[in-house]
This record gives structure tokens, C-alpha cells and sequence, in this order.
């Protein structure tokens, strides 16, 4: 039976992309599950690209979050967004040309995916997310932070992969997201790791490590690979 490897990520971990490097060298899949949409994960890789051949001052100038300049952006803040942004976009997309593994982005188009969110969230009465909010949340806060403020974030950072929470007031929409999680993977004919945000893996209601149970998933959170794990 191929084995399957979940990993649960803080998508603001200004140490994920050297640690899910760390993992997907160790675990050497053979096919990886993205927590996106192939429309986000091209727009990601383009937007990286164009970065590459910029100087700071005109990446401050080319960053903008919703439709919305950023204005005030710190070389410490643009660092650790290079840093954090779509990492784990940019890691699976080098990890897959250097080995040759395979790709699966099951998640829909943001746009749709934003209307799917807002319509479960009407119902239960939430306004967590909203079109000013849902793909800046936190992004301009990194972009203007100091030094000082990010050190800060990453403590808060850590402190996530020590916790678990619960989305249950969701759980219509996390039903139907994670669906196409657990589809992709099924579809995987060989080794595959699973990068999604660790709420999908690791909470107190039924989630992705429960619904794929029967294929007797490993699950990590990302942190887990700072230190030696033995892989058999």
C-alpha cells in the first residue's frame, strides 16, 4: 500500500520553507497534494519569478495585497514575505522539477473558492473572511513589521504547532474543502505527501488524518522535522 504523509504547515512560518524542504527530502515522495488551486499555484510561481530579477524597491512597488498597495514596507518585512508567501507553492514546485514527482492542486479557483466560503459563513453568522481580508489576512502586518515584531510572530508561529483548534462553526464548508483533499490523495498511485495547513490535520473534529484513516496515514506537523525522525 503506497504510504501516505501529511503535513501540517503555519502558511506565515518564516522557517517553513527550509523545514518543508527538510521533509520532502526525508520522505522522498513520489506525489504531492497541494492545499491549492492550479490557477493560485501558477499565479504564485509567476509573481516569484518576476520578484527574482527585482530590486527591493521595485518589489515594494510591484507587492499588492487584494487590489491594495502596501505602503510603509520594511526590508525586514519584505524578506520574511519572500520568505513566507506560497512557500509551500514554491518548495513542492522545486522539490517536483528536481525529482520529477508529480502534482496534484485539487482546490478550486480562489474566486470560487472565496463565494463558497462567504456563503457557509452567511449561514452561521460569521464574517471571518471577506473580500479585504481572506488572501491578505496577515500579509500586511508582515510587510510593514521590524525585526522586533517578527521574532514576535514566529513565537506565536511555534506556538501553533503545539496547539490544535477547532473550525467546527465551519465544518459545512471544511466538509466539502477537505473532500477534494481526500479525493486527490486517493488518487495518488504511489508515495504522496499532503501539505495543507495543520487545522486540516490536526483538530478536534473529524479531518483529513480521520477521513483517510483507512489508508493508515503518518501525520507531521511541520516543526516535527527541526529535530531526527526515522522514516519506516
Amino acid at each position: 500500500m503506497p504510504q501516505i504523509y501529511l503535513i501540517g504547515t503555519n502558511h506565515r512560518d518564516l522557517k517553513g520553507g527550509e523545514r518543508l524542504s527538510r521533509a520532502l527530502e526525508l520522505l522522498q515522495p513520489h506525489y504531492l497534494v497541494l492545499e491549492s488551486s492550479r490557477e493560485f499555484a501558477i499565479n504564485t510561481l509567476d509573481f516569484h519569478y518576476q520578484l527574482a530579477g527585482m530590486s527591493k524597491d521595485e518589489m515594494k512597488d510591484s507587492i499588492v495585497i487584494n487590489g491594495i498597495k502596501v505602503d510603509e514596507i520594511t526590508d525586514a518585512g519584505l524578506d520574511a514575505y519572500l520568505r513566507t508567501f506560497g512557500y509551500e507553492i514554491i518548495v513542492g514546485s522545486s522539490y517536483a522539477l528536481v525529482t520529477g514527482a508529480k502534482i496534484a492542486t485539487p482546490l478550486l479557483p480562489p474566486k470560487e473558492d472565496l463565494q463558497r466560503r462567504m456563503e457557509v459563513e452567511n449561514k452561521v453568522g460569521m464574517t471571518r473572511f471577506t473580500d479585504e481580508t481572506r488572501e491578505g489576512a496577515g500579509w500586511p502586518q508582515i510587510l510593514r513589521a521590524t525585526s522586533e515584531d517578527l521574532e514576535e510572530h514566529q513565537r506565536h508561529v511555534e506556538d501553533t504547532y503545539r496547539s490544535s483548534r477547532s473550525w467546527s462553526e465551519l465544518s459545512e464548508f471544511w466538509d466539502f474543502y477537505e473532500g477534494l483533499l481526500v479525493d486527490a490523495t486517493r488518487q495518488m498511485p504511489g508515495n504522496t505527501a499532503v501539505i495543507v495547513g495543520q487545522d486540516h490535520i490536526f483538530t478536534e473534529r473529524s479531518d483529513l488524518y480521520t477521513r483517510l484513516n483507512d489508508l493508515k496515514p503518518r501525520r507531521f506537523r511541520l516543526s516535527d522535522f527541526d529535530r531526527p525522525i526515522i522514516i519506516t
